[in-house]
């Protein structure tokens, strides 16, 4: 017979994936279910990013008046109200705060990540630190670490464009992305990641190419890109055969070849 500790925790592991399931239902894609592949990456109107700079910028407002609140209730030995303040940071850590322009869509596709900026690199670390614990809990999922982890990697590619680190931002956010649900942010972020790192040590192009391929259902374009990752991304040996195989298949693929001008419209 179990014993009442096994149970607990049988429950409690049940009650942390039910949870998952719940939260990805209540905070589903950012953007509609049903894909056009004509518009998977296309950019935001005008209105919209001056709207979410403004909530952007509100949101800065709000931390940091609970920053400052903090500091006067240290500063005058109240630690209970400064304990809550610390909670209320906290949570909001944890909270689904959607950047609904994420920088991939907004910064130019023409960047280079070049500069080597230690600000950047320090913020880097830290969104990578969050990300790899995330990711590290990758059965039940560490939501709240990737959401903050997210946000730190789309604060360093809008702070800081020229840093050598924003094809890294770039590429992590989109597995954050393509974890959430999200592929056609996922696609974007990716294509950045090569776009302004042509030699980027990340298999970018294979997972842009996977993601255009099974669900945005743009072949000729997912074909090109499986043709780079195999010429340049041989150490990624796994994705290798997979990707040949996506060419073979897609070479002959009515679409394609209609792209390719080999057969009549």
């Amino acid at each position: 017979m179990m014993s009442y500790k096994a149970i607990c925790v049988i429950c409690a592991s049940m009650a942390l994936v039910l949870c998952g399931c719940s939260e990805d239902t209540k905070y589903n894609s950012i953007y509609t279910t049903n894909v056009n592949a004509g518009n998977a990456t296309a950019g935001p109107e005008a209105m919209e990013v001056d709207l979410v700079e403004d909530l952007a910028a509100k949101r800065e407002q709000y931390v940091a008046a609970i920053k400052v609140l903090q500091s006067y209730y240290e500063q005058t030995g109240n630690h209970r109200k400064g304990m809550w303040t610390k909670r209320e940071l906290e949570l909001l850590g944890q909270a689904p705060q959607y950047t609904y322009i994420p920088a991939g869509q907004i910064v130019s596709e023409s960047l280079r990540a070049s500069d080597i900026i230690p600000a950047a690199d320090a913020l880097y670390a830290e969104a990578d630190d969050l990300y790899v614990k995330a990711r590290m809990l990758a059965l039940i999922g560490d939501k709240p670490k990737l959401r903050q982890a997210l946000s730190k990697f789309n604060e360093l590619i809008n702070k800081y464009p020229t840093s050598d680190k924003i094809d890294d931002s770039a590429y992590k956010a989109g597995i954050i992305y393509q974890t959430f649900g999200d592929d056609k942010l996922a696609v974007t972020y990716y294509e950045r990641a090569y776009q302004w790192d042509d030699l980027t040590p990340y298999p970018a192009r294979f997972k842009a190419a996977y993601l255009m391929d099974k669900v945005l259902g743009m072949k000729t374009k997912a074909l090109e890109l499986y043709e780079y990752a195999v010429a340049n991304e041989g150490q990624y040996g796994a994705n290798l055969e997979y990707a040949k195989e996506r060419i073979r298949i897609l070479s002959n693929t009515e679409e394609v070849r209609k792209a390719r001008g080999e057969v009549k419209n």
